[in-house]
């Protein structure tokens, strides 16, 4: 029965991509409330087929730990609002897990606030949000909220959950749907309560809802666009983007220049001081023979970029004509290859065609054949027996004895005729078998 139950979860999994391992590395932190489920995801994207254990009363996880499954990097969290008794000397605050939390957050892509809402909604766990919310409101791009326990849930239940949690009078009060700026998913696993006493029903139903939730969490999580770069990447534009470009840089340069030139031949001026008095000022303005002749150079070497740049930009579309015209040509032989290729399909059904009319006509003919050929041996097998030599009665001695020179004759009439009748059966089975 288990084995059964075991190979029909594989021949269910085998429907769904788990987490690649050729993708860019992603760093996920699961964050959130004590026992919502956090460390039951890394397990559930390790193995869809995950069977929790019997719940327990406290947490298990007391520190940063992390996870590595494909290429997704796992941080899991102590959780806020820890179950442990306060006299315990394992009870973890919440302001020393922000204090474990805040270098963890630097190197994650991705934060999941894990929420549990089979009980209800929790309002220690809404303030923890809040909690996040106010320290560290820089990450607001990359949170999402993840609700657990989903694996009995249908498509109308969990909407229904969703407007129901952000209805809540503390999430509006804190406007935590706007800090959910990654959205809303759900996850679940298979329950303890359908594994004992096994439940076959139950366990196919929740792990098909597993896959799908499970699935619909890894595409999140590897798409590129929600998670900030650490690193520059090389941008590539085409040849008519950089020679557009080159063109608007160039006519700044030209308009401030001008613009420049008049500033400068109107106010402003050197003034010198020179050196044997001090009571003296004189002031000496530069000739406007070197702005023009600055202007003059300037503007030369703006119109041959120009040109150079014009030149490069005619090549490209040349080369981008040419490129098209060899594309038509191909397509061309290619519909010209797909046109002789059905006509040769055409002939070669022909043949096939020809070929089969050919033996069922020589099929004919051999049967003719047959059939003649057993006319013919009828025939000859009814004239042999008419041939035969009758017998002689007591009348006819006195006939045998006058006539003992007749057979002779006869014989030799016989044997004419014997010889012709053969040779005429021969030529007629010599033709019906060529």
């Amino acid at each position: 029965m288990l084995q059964t139950i075991q190979d029909k979860l594989d021949e269910q999994a085998r429907q769904f991509t788990g987490v690649p391992s050729n993708q860019p590395i992603r760093t996920l932190l699961l964050l959130g409330p004590s026992r919502a489920g956090k460390s039951t995801i890394s397990q559930i994207l390790r193995n869809s087929r995950y069977e929790p254990s019997e719940p327990k009363l406290y947490s298990a996880t007391r520190e940063p730990e992390h996870h590595s499954v494909g290429s997704l990097q796992i941080i899991d969290m102590p959780g806020f609002c820890d179950t442990q008794p306060q006299s315990s000397d394992f009870k973890l605050s919440n302001k020393k897990i922000l204090s474990m939390l805040e270098p963890e957050l630097d190197e994650a892509d991705l934060v999941a606030f894990v929420f549990s809402l089979a009980n209800g909604i929790d309002e220690a766990a809404v303030e923890s949000m809040r909690l996040f919310q106010s320290k560290f409101p820089r990450f607001t791009k990359k949170v999402m909220l993840v609700i657990t326990h989903a694996e009995e849930m249908g498509e109308d239940q969990k909407h229904q959950l969703v407007e129901d949690f952000f209805g809540h009078q503390k999430v509006i009060k804190y406007r935590l749907r706007e800090f959910f700026q990654q959205g809303v998913h759900f996850l679940g696993s298979i329950r303890y309560e359908s594994i004992q006493p096994t439940n076959s029903t139950a366990i196919f139903r929740e792990h098909g809802n597993v896959l799908q939730m499970r699935q619909q969490f890894i595409d999140k999580c590897f798409q590129a666009r929600i998670f900030n770069r650490r690193y520059p990447t090389r941008s590539t534009y085409s040849i008519k983007t950089l020679v557009f470009m080159f063109i608007l840089f160039g006519i700044i340069a030209v308009i401030s220049t001008i613009y420049l030139t008049k500033i400068w031949k109107g106010s402003i001026s050197i003034k010198k001081t020179p050196a044997c008095s001090s009571n003296t000022k004189s002031t000496e303005t530069i000739p406007n023979e070197w702005f023009d002749e600055m202007q003059t150079k300037f503007q030369q070497t703006l119109e041959e970029n120009l040109k150079i740049a014009d030149e490069r930009f005619k090549n490209a579309e040349d080369r981008l004509k040419n490129a098209e015209e060899r594309f038509k040509t191909a397509e061309e032989r290619f519909k010209n290859a797909e046109e002789r290729f059905k006509d040769a399909e055409e002939r070669f059904k022909s043949s096939e065609d020809r070929l089969q009319n050919a033996e069922e006509r020589f099929k004919n003919s051999e049967e003719r054949f047959n059939s003649t050929q057993q006319i013919i041996n009828q025939w000859l097998s009814n004239n042999t027996c008419s041939r035969n030599i009758p017998k002689v009665t007591d009348k006819d001695e006195g006939k045998e004895e006058n006539s003992i020179e007749e057979p002779s004759n006869t014989k030799q009439e016989d044997s004419v005729g014997n010889k012709s009748e053969e040779g005429w059966l021969d030529r007629i089975i010599k033709f019906l078998e060529y």
